[in-house]
């Protein structure tokens, strides 16, 4: 027998007792127990109506036996571990007890773990997202030059964006790319192709010959880089070399981009009208491409490529386009050249939306002039100084016409 079928039994054995004692001795004349409550004064009953009281109340026909409910009791209420087969039956010899059973064991409260190891899953949670931030933030730097002029502001960099010709030696576009998060600020500036320049053995040539001249690649843009050097008055933090073939897939992983072609154009298999309108990736190439047309020629063309640019910028930093952008960002890491690390590309798109609500763009100042019957573009040193300090400036320095080495 289980606690549970003990502790029924006994419950059952008091009843019963109960029943038995209440039912000993009924009356002879059932009519007795129907009597008239008008005419019966129970504060004043005899003896003999003792039992009609202690019945009322459901105890004996004894009145002696009734305790009010405040007496005390006769007896001690046995502790734990009573067997209740040490009763015999009748009431006298009846000993009241609890039923058998165990003091309760106490367990350890669960939900308390609980909330504790919810409390840790939460605490452990944070410290790895707080680790990652900073290794992140770690990871997302700007580029930097291996030789500055001077102290640097935060979080500015500049990068020397250029794209080759057909033939792949000559870089008929150059653009100098400021960024600033501190500022919030972009600024894109136009080195035309036909810039004066001079060689290291003194020989007149043009700024876009010096990537090819040098044999090209790695070696190629390294002297290209301080050629920028001498008109700029610095190295630039990095630069990005793109084949124009990569363009219009670039372009066309990004989704095309909504642009304003200012007039008719025919490039290669390529016919666009003027107007607004939204361009595939063959078709911003062939805008990039076409200079013809201009009245200023090529200061014409770079003035669209950098409306080109900047459309592309605000058209693409958004949200929807963050998995286009990623896959972009690996077709130009191995499509290009380039000194920028994943974690600076990274950075430029950050950079990118803090800034281009606040976008600057600009050509050298300079002038065009033929010298030996050849087409030069002559930079103005003092206006190109004033502008590359104002503007281009990635050091707390002042960048004067002296600190300038353009040919005249």
């Amino acid at each position: 027998m289980n606690k549970r079928e003990r502790q029924e039994f006994s419950e059952l054995e008091e009843l019963l007792w109960r029943a038995e004692a209440v039912m000993e001795e009924p009356p002879e004349d059932p009519q007795e127990d129907l009597f008239d409550e008008d005419e019966f004064d129970f504060e004043s009953g005899s003896a003999d109506d003792g039992f009609y009281r202690n019945y009322a109340n459901g105890y004996g026909d004894a009145p002696e036996q009734y305790q009010e409910p405040d007496a005390p009791n006769d007896y001690d209420e046995p502790e734990y571990g009573y067997d209740p087969e040490d009763y015999s039956d009748g009431p006298e010899e009846y000993h009241y007890a609890s039923p058998i059973r165990e003091e309760p064991e106490r367990r350890p409260v669960r939900k308390r773990k609980k909330r504790r190891r919810r409390f840790r899953l939460i605490h452990l949670l944070a410290a790895l997202l707080s680790i990652g931030i900073i290794a992140l933030c770690l990871y997302i730097q700007p580029p930097k030059s291996d030789d500055p002029i001077g102290s640097r502001k935060s979080d500015t960099a500049t990068i020397l964006l250029c794209g080759t010709d057909a033939d792949g030696m000559r870089t008929d576009t150059m653009m100098l790319l400021y960024l600033s998060g501190s500022e919030g600020r972009v600024s894109l500036l136009s080195l035309p192709r036909d810039s004066y320049t001079i060689t290291a053995s003194g020989n007149a040539a043009k700024l876009n010959s010096a990537y090819g001249r040098n044999g090209g690649g790695e070696e190629g843009m390294d002297v290209l880089m301080d050629y920028v050097r001498n008109i700029i008055g610095y190295r630039p933090d990095g630069y990005i070399l793109v084949d124009f073939t990569l363009v219009p897939q670039i372009v066309d992983i990004m989704g095309g981009v909504d642009v304003e072609v200012p007039m008719d154009m025919n490039v290669d298999a390529v016919s666009l009208a003027a107007g607004y309108q939204h361009l595939s990736g063959e078709e911003v190439l062939a805008v990039l491409r076409f200079r013809a047309g201009y009245a200023t020629a090529d200061l014409g063309r770079v003035e669209v490529q950098r409306a080109v640019l900047k459309a592309c910028m605000e058209q693409w930093l958004s949200p929807a386009h963050i998995a286009d952008a990623l896959e972009a960002i690996s077709l130009l890491e191995s499509g290009s050249l380039s000194t920028l690390t994943t974690g600076n590309y990274l950075w430029c798109a950050k950079a990118l939306l803090q800034g281009i609500k606040n976008f600057e763009s600009n050509t050298l100042p300079g002038i065009a002039e033929y010298r030996n019957d050849v087409s030069y573009y002559i930079l103005d040193r003092s206006q190109t100084a004033a502008l590359i300090d104002e503007s281009y400036n990635p050091y707390k320095v002042t960048i004067t016409a002296d600190d300038l080495k353009i040919a005249n």
